[in-house]
C-alpha cells in the first residue's frame, strides 16, 4: 500500500514539474530580448596647448558615445565642472558620470551626447583668481573651439549645456549668464553660486544687477537649475539665499533639495536628476 501511494505521488509530482517547465519556457519565450547595454568611451587626461594657465597643461577628461567613429553623426555636448580641491577625472571616478549617462542613453532618457570634463585647478573658472590660471580665457579661447574642432559637437545653444559642482557650481552659473547666447541648461549641484561676494568671482545676484537682467529679456536666459542637499553645511544657504533673490525678480528656474552632504553620496543622484531635464534638449 505504501508503494502505490508513493508511486502515486511520484507520478503526480512529475506530471506538476513538467507542466511547470512548459510554462516558465513559455514565459521565457514570450518575454523580449532586451537589447546589449549602452556603454561610451572614456578618454581621460586628454591635452590642450594653451598659453592662458602658465606653466600648466589644459587637461580634461571626455565622454564618446560608442560609435562616435563610424556613425558619421554629430553630437550634442555638456561641459561638466569640477569642484574646488579637485580634477578632471574625478567626475567618472567618483561621481560615476559615465556609468549613470550610459544607463540614461540605453533607458531612452537621453540621446548619445558627449561631456567634456576639464581640469579647473582652484581657479574657480575666473581669470586671475589662483595668481597663476586665466582659467576663462583658457575655457573660451582654447578649450570651447578645440573641441568643437576635433570631435564631432554639434554647435549652437540648443546643443549645448553647462553643468557643475560646488565651485563648478558657480563656474556654470557664471558661464551661463555672462554668455547666455551659449547654453540651453545649466545645472548648479551644490553650487558655490554666492561666489565671494566680488567683482571677481560674484554672486548671481551679482551677475544680474550687472548684467541688466528683467523680465524683459529673461527669455534670452538658459534653463537654470539649483540642487542642494539640506544636511550641505557649506551652500545650503546659499542656494536658499539665491533661490529668493531670484523668485523675487520673477526669474523662472528650478530649485530641487533634498538630503544629502557636500560629497559624493549627492553629487551622483544630483546628475541623475540632471538628465531627465537634459534630455528635454538632447533627444
Amino acid at each position: 500500500m505504501k508503494q502505490l501511494l508513493f508511486f502515486a505521488f511520484f507520478l503526480f509530482s512529475s506530471i506538476l514539474l513538467l507542466s511547470c517547465s512548459k510554462e516558465d519556457t513559455q514565459n521565457l519565450e514570450e518575454e523580449p530580448i532586451q537589447k546589449p547595454t549602452y556603454k561610451g568611451i572614456v578618454m581621460k587626461n586628454q591635452i590642450i596647448e594653451t598659453t592662458h594657465l602658465g606653466k600648466d597643461e589644459g587637461k580634461y577628461t571626455i565622454y564618446l558615445p560608442s560609435d562616435y567613429q563610424t556613425s558619421n553623426k554629430k553630437y550634442p555636448v555638456l561641459y561638466l565642472l569640477h569642484g574646488m580641491w579637485s580634477h578632471n577625472n574625478e567626475w567618472v571616478e567618483k561621481g560615476a558620470a559615465a556609468t549613470l549617462t550610459d544607463l540614461a542613453i540605453n533607458k531612452g532618457t537621453i540621446g548619445p551626447m558627449i561631456i567634456v570634463m576639464p581640469n579647473a585647478f582652484d581657479s574657480f573658472y575666473v581669470d586671475g583668481y589662483d595668481k597663476v590660471h586665466n582659467y576663462e580665457s583658457f575655457f573660451w579661447n582654447d578649450l570651447i573651439p578645440y573641441i568643437e574642432s576635433n570631435y564631432p559637437v554639434k554647435t549652437g545653444k540648443e546643443n549645448t549645456a553647462i553643468a557643475g559642482l560646488s565651485m563648478g557650481g558657480f563656474g556654470a552659473s557664471y558661464y551661463a549668464f555672462t554668455h547666455p547666447d551659449k547654453f540651453c541648461l545649466c545645472y548648479a549641484m551644490s553650487g558655490a553660486v554666492e561666489g565671494m561676494g566680488t567683482d571677481l568671482v560674484p554672486s548671481v545676484k551679482m551677475m544680474f544687477e550687472k548684467l541688466g537682467y528683467n523680465e524683459t529679456n529673461y527669455d534670452k536666459l538658459p534653463q537654470y537649475y539649483l540642487d542642494c542637499g539640506t544636511e550641505d553645511m557649506m551652500v545650503y544657504q546659499t542656494n536658499v539665499n539665491t533661490k529668493k533673490y531670484l523668485e523675487s525678480v520673477k526669474f523662472p528656474f528650478t530649485y530641487r533639495e533634498s538630503h544629502g552632504a557636500h560629497d559624493w553620496d549627492f553629487w551622483p543622484l544630483a546628475y541623475s536628476r540632471m538628465l531627465p531635464d537634459l534630455g528635454k534638449f538632447f533627444k
